[in-house]
């Protein structure tokens, strides 16, 4: 497994993209999709750091004979069953369409709490409540999954996510009590998880409030029925990712397998792309994205327990 940031013989296995030089007028580089696109892609900034990624990605296809592809097709079903019962986050400039919400832990919004999971809906039946906590139960079996996927982007990242989690005493997303923290758990690398659906895109932002560790995100077009990542091309480009400073973007509409990207978002200016009507009025087919992260503000709160 490659070891991220400390010479280029790191990245021998993987394709390399690299800025050597930054010009205002520059034309956008559209990074490459399934088809050109066999192994991981790692994008250097030579004008910041010439070894430590911006970002690693990788599109694994529907059709792997691997179990590989299978693993984050049932994760993906799982969050997005989750999120049925859950609450949109609301508060956030950025956000200009779309859904968001959240697994896992965060700040204290409820007046004498410092911190706690993000919330249900309100007027959820006892049956509902029951279901749900069931799907809550389950999360656990993912941990050693994203763990072998931030280890097969970069160990130094798993790393440096593990000793920031284990310093200042964090749970897992997959726990929803803080007296049942287990500052030694083997795979823990997360706090919470935020996702994102129906056809959701934002303004350019760097996000803050997530301490600078390594974000890991997934991404696909899925069934609205049954939540069953698809195989998707649509004719119009336009949503995706984009990094303005960086002139690159990762074109959504165009990719046939689910991609995986690994990133210090906190230090980078990025944002996802409105849809093209196409994609926005579909009936059938909506985008999902999560990022896996850390949040800084829980840091002081982990020092209370």
């Amino acid at each position: 497994m490659p070891q991220l940031g400390h010479s280029n013989a790191a990245y021998k296995n993987f394709s390399s993209i690299s800025i050597d030089k930054k010009e205002a007028n520059a034309s956008w580089l559209k990074l490459p999709s399934i088809k050109t696109l066999p192994h991981p892609y790692v994008i250097i900034d030579k004008t910041q750091n010439p070894y430590l990624p911006v970002f690693i990605y990788e599109i694994t296809p529907f059709d792997v004979s691997s179990g590989h592809s299978q693993i984050p097709k049932d994760l993906i079903i799982k969050l997005m069953s989750l999120s049925q019962n859950l609450q949109e986050i609301k508060i956030n400039k950025q956000l200009l369409g779309g859904i968001k919400k959240g697994i896992g832990f965060h700040p204290g919004s409820d007046a004498g709490k410092s911190a706690g999971v993000y919330s249900r809906k309100a007027g959820l039946s006892p049956h509902q409540i029951e279901l749900d906590n069931m799907q809550w139960t389950k999360l656990h079996k993912y941990e050693k999954f994203l763990y072998s996927r931030i280890c097969h982007f970069s160990q130094l990242a798993a790393q440096e996510n593990q000793s920031l989690m284990e310093a200042e005493k964090l749970l897992n997303f997959s726990q929803v009590e803080w007296t049942s923290a287990n500052p030694k758990e083997e795979f823990k690398c997360f706090s919470n998880v935020i996702f994102t659906q129906d056809v959701f895109f934002n303004k350019p932002h760097q996000d803050l409030n997530d301490i600078n560790a390594w974000t890991y995100g997934i991404f696909s077009f899925v069934s609205k029925k049954d939540f069953h990542p698809l195989p998707t091309v649509f004719t119009p480009s336009g949503h995706g990712f984009h990094f303005p400073k960086l002139k690159m973007e990762i074109d959504f509409s165009k990719k046939l397998g689910i991609m995986e990207i690994l990133w210090k978002k906190s230090t980078m200016v990025h944002h996802t792309k409105k849809p093209p009507p196409e994609i926005i009025n579909h009936d059938e087919i909506t985008h999902f994205g999560c990022s896996f992260q850390i949040n800084h503000k829980l840091f002081n709160v982990g020092d209370k327990f």
